[in-house]
């Protein structure tokens, strides 16, 4: 279709419309692209069918003569679509990459938290771990003790931080138009890794004070 609009200062002539062409990032709405006279928006798209001997310089170069000699005194600017919406997208890769390193950084850290703590609890409950064992109890039920008060501690932190995620990403998806919804689990999965990371630390550590001998903690006491 063609049809004329009116901009300040002279009339154009649009020749077609696309109701659904994206170019720009996620964070706009879907807009609609019109395809103008060239002489109003001098532009021009070109699309290059790379074979094997392809050589980009050598096709700019030839465009750049073409482009000089049919519009003389402008200057030849360009730029590839490929590479082009890619780095509409760099912000927030370097974020996401940067948040990722934060959360292993994070969890070395509570692992090594996870860690001392068990080697605190075990030393100051050897000599319950002792009377335990001379009573019967199987190594399964200590190391079951010991794993439930280490992992009290970390399902409070599960509860208190999945409302804060949740809150968090829903405020960084409110910079998009286009955006995910937010999976319920997702954070189930999220607090199942933090749980099954916990028993890892503290496993061996708890299997070890289960095999103690019994006299021997109890003499050291």
């Amino acid at each position: 279709m063609t049809a004329s609009s009116e901009v300040p200062g002279q009339e154009i002539f649009w020749t077609d419309e696309w109701q659904r062409f994206h170019q720009p990032a996620a964070e706009y709405k879907l807009c609609r692209m019109l395809a103008v006279d060239e002489d109003f928006i001098p532009t021009c798209h070109i699309k290059l069918l790379a074979g094997r001997n392809f050589d980009n310089e050598l096709v700019l170069d030839n465009d750049a003569v073409i482009i000089n000699q049919s519009f003389p005194g402008n200057a030849f600017d360009y730029f590839f679509l490929d590479d082009h919406f890619p780095q509409q997208y760099e912000s927030d890769e370097r974020v996401g990459s940067l948040l990722s390193w934060l959360a292993v950084l994070a969890i070395r850290i509570a692992c090594l938290g996870l860690l001392g703590l068990a080697l605190f609890t075990t030393k100051q409950r050897t000599k319950e771990i002792g009377i335990r064992k001379v009573l019967g109890a199987s190594t399964e039920s200590i190391v079951t003790l010991l794993a439930k008060a280490f992992l009290k501690p970390v399902g409070l932190a599960v509860l208190l931080a999945s409302p804060l995620g949740w809150y968090a990403m829903s405020w960084w998806l409110e910079g998009f138009a286009y955006k995910t919804a937010i999976k319920w689990w997702t954070f189930v999965v999220a607090g199942g890794l933090a749980v099954s990371i916990a028993l890892l630390t503290i496993s061996f550590q708890s299997v070890k004070a289960a095999l103690m001998n019994p006299v021997m903690s109890l003499r050291s006491e």
